[in-house]
């Protein structure tokens, strides 16, 4: 498959992806995993997204620390 994505709207920041589902821990972090299936699935780019001011420390945290050579973050 030659065929390449990018994710335009994907929110690292929730808390979902830290295992939390309303106010309780249901599993370990799971961002590497989710990276993992997007390179798998030839995301190639992945734009991070926030939902508040207070997201984008997070954010910008995420796309300095997991981008890779097959998946870029980058954040707006």
């Amino acid at each position: 498959n030659n065929m390449k994505f990018i994710d335009i709207g994907v929110n690292l920041c929730d808390d979902m992806y830290q295992g939390m589902y309303n106010d309780k821990r249901y599993h370990e972090s799971d961002i590497d995993d989710v990276l993992t299936r997007a390179e798998n699935a030839h995301v190639e780019q992945m734009i991070v997204t926030g939902t508040s001011i207070e997201d984008i420390p997070q954010g910008l945290s995420y796309v300095k620390d997991k981008s890779s050579s097959c998946v870029k973050l980058s954040m707006t």
